[in-house]
């Protein structure tokens, strides 16, 4: 046909066009990849730091009373001692590390810490009341008390509690951290400065 001119246009070719769908797939995979890996890291940080807080609250309120408890009259069960330390069947240990602690508060109320076995909570037990200090999605095990210088006689008495914290994160199960303070006593009575 004459008069008829063709003009050649420009334009990308299927193969071009399926190499820059298959770049951008797999630039959108590793973008996407890299913001879950984000997000599991963030859940699992607030996760962690969860746990932490419940049982931050649970170690001030223990450290507020042990470091202010006074010298035992013996109705504590910790007679001219500051503290009382007992094994998991109710004797008194005297190399003074134990799983349960008992002592006299500044407003001389009895006090007993003590690890509820049958379900994993920290108890705290007041001239005969009792309550949990931690809640029911964080399990304690282990727990232990170790006193030194319970005698207040040459030292200030010194207790370290130490335990394992287990918590259940939804991104990778069950997790555990350890715990440890060191809390020493603020009664002054009946020591006898410089030893």
């Amino acid at each position: 046909m004459p008069g008829i001119r063709y003009t050649k246009l420009s334009g990308f070719t299927l193969v071009e066009a399926m190499v820059t769908v298959a770049i951008f797939a797999i630039l959108m995979v590793s973008a996407t990849d890299i913001f879950l890996s984000i997000v599991r890291s963030q859940r699992n940080t607030l996760s962690s730091k969860n746990a932490q807080e419940a049982v931050n609250y649970a170690l001030e309120v223990m450290s507020k009373e042990l470091r202010m408890a006074k010298v035992d009259d013996g109705y504590c069960g910790a007679a001219q001692k500051v503290y009382a330390v007992f094994d998991k069947n109710g004797q008194p240990v005297d190399s003074g590390n134990g799983s349960t602690i008992k002592f006299r508060n500044y407003e001389d109320e009895c006090v007993v810490y003590e690890l509820d076995n049958s379900n994993g909570r920290l108890k705290v037990t007041r001239n005969g009341s009792w309550a949990y200090m931690t809640p029911v999605n964080i399990t304690i095990n282990n727990l232990s008390f170790y006193v030194q210088y319970s005698d207040i006689q040459s030292e200030q008495p010194l207790v370290t509690v130490r335990f394992i914290l287990s918590y259940f994160n939804s991104e990778t199960g069950q997790q555990t951290m350890q715990v440890q303070t060191s809390i020493s006593s603020r009664s002054y009575e009946n020591y006898e400065f410089g030893g």
